[in-house]
C-alpha cells in the first residue's frame, strides 16, 4: 500500500464539506437565476414570394 495516498478522517470531513458547498452554491444560483417574464412583442413582417413557375392564389398569405 501507498501512504501518500491515504486520507485522515479531518481530511475527507473537509472534502465532503466542501462538496456540499459547491452543490450547494450551485442550487442556489439555479434558484435564483431569473426566468424569463414576458413573452415577444408581436410585430408584422413581410415575406415577399416571387413564384413566376406558379400561379399562386391569393397573392396575399397571411400567417398568425
Amino acid at each position: 500500500m501507498n501512504a501518500g495516498t491515504a486520507v485522515s478522517p479531518r481530511q475527507y470531513l473537509t472534502i465532503k464539506q466542501g462538496s456540499w458547498l459547491i452543490l450547494g452554491l450551485l442550487a442556489l444560483a439555479i434558484v435564483f437565476t431569473p426566468l424569463p417574464v414576458g413573452t415577444a412583442v408581436a410585430t408584422t413582417r413581410t415575406l415577399h414570394l416571387e413564384a413566376s413557375n406558379f400561379a399562386f392564389s391569393p397573392a396575399v398569405i397571411e400567417v398568425n
